[in-house]
């Protein structure tokens, strides 16, 4: 399909810092939700901490936006795949193997069940609706088969040819799946939370409305706001979440907040509002950098202080820098090398934000 007048695609964002510093935050949040479901807490922090789950969508919604930012239109698939390979797979086997004999040991819990361990290594676990395969090796690593990366580069040229209405009704049309999914089939049953939480093709409408999301931007078509009421129409949305009903507080409400915080971040970030903001400072752009690694292995030092039968408090002082310096370890010595090794001649530039 042809572009209509005011889509075609603007000079693309080429530096996306203040992005990069969302990735920190949407993995401090996921850190805060397990941190309470291993210590005893105040049943007020539930409201707090409790919703940190929804930090997954915003890494999902941050990815297909990174990566559609990232991807010229003439890159072709088996770069890209080898680029996402290279991202993703080293740091995860290296964290899975380390991570569970490190809970094994320290925390003394049991192996991963036998049948969870293929899955795993293949990364489709997060297609079977069993708790014990989706959650059986390195539990937070299930959203990595729940991405479907393998599907961006058969569905972003068809994206990009949209027009600008037919882009708008899809946006729209996702949304509110996402809604009617939550209400409809996001019980607390365990077939219901895999169908709205886990499940690859569910969670694929969140990576898909990023995209869309960056095209918008790209073209010039997103409309402005201001960046600072963005953030706190996100933070209301992410409290709102703790007290919403499970099915939609898992993923919906907080869907369309974040989507709103994304776009107008990376457009102030493009226009050079954000040189002195607080989401450009270095730790956290550092922190989203290293936000992968975190991510895989955060939960693991939680069960290890657990373990040791830690408070919450004590858990919060210790594991928190614990799992910074992993992460930092994890992507200096795992992460990075591999991907510079392995997609070297796959990647001809690099942003300043690391897609995921």
């Amino acid at each position: 399909m042809r572009h209509t007048e005011g889509t075609a695609p603007a000079a693309r964002v080429v530096r996306l810092d203040a992005l990069t510093s969302l990735r920190s935050f949407a993995a401090l949040a996921v850190f805060g939700r397990h941190l309470l479901v291993r210590a005893e807490h105040p049943a007020w922090l539930d409201h707090v901490l409790g919703q940190g789950s929804t930090g997954v969508s915003l890494f999902f919604l941050l990815s297909g936006f990174l990566l559609t930012t990232a991807t010229s239109e003439r890159n072709g698939p088996r770069p890209f795949y080898r680029r996402r390979f290279a991202r993703i797979y080293p740091a995860y086997l290296v964290a899975g193997i380390v991570c569970t004999v490190a809970a094994v040991a320290l925390a003394q819990t049991a192996w991963p069940p036998p049948q969870a361990v293929p899955a795993a290594l293949l990364l489709v676990q997060a297609w079977i609706p069993e708790r014990e395969i989706y959650w059986g090796v390195l539990d937070v690593a299930w959203s990595l088969s729940a991405e479907i990366y393998l599907m961006f580069p058969l569905v972003i040229g068809r994206l990009r040819a949209l027009e600008l209405r037919a882009r708008r009704l899809l946006l729209a049309a996702l949304v509110a799946g996402v809604f009617a999914l939550g209400a409809l089939l996001g019980d607390r049953s365990d077939l219901g939370f895999w169908f709205v939480y886990i499940f690859p093709p569910t969670r694929f409408a969140e990576f898909v409305v990023g995209i869309l999301l960056a095209l918008e931007v790209a073209a010039g078509t997103w409309p402005r706001l201001d960046w600072r009421a963005a953030v706190v129409f996100a933070a209301a949305g992410y409290l709102a979440a703790s007290w919403a009903p499970v099915g939609i507080g898992l993923v919906a409400v907080t869907l369309v907040p974040f989507v709103v915080l994304i776009g107008a971040v990376a457009q102030a970030d493009a226009s050079g509002d954000l040189e002195r903001s607080w989401l450009r400072r270095r730790p956290l752009i550092v922190l989203g950098i290293w936000s992968y690694g975190f991510y895989l292995v955060h939960a693991t030092v939680l069960e290890i202080g657990r373990g040791q039968g830690w408070s919450l408090v004590v858990m919060l002082i210790i594991c928190l820098p614990v799992a910074i310096g992993a992460a930092g370890l994890l992507y200096s010595w795992v992460e990075r090398p591999a991907e510079q090794r392995l997609a070297r001649r796959a990647s001809p530039s690099r942003l300043a934000a690391t897609p995921d």
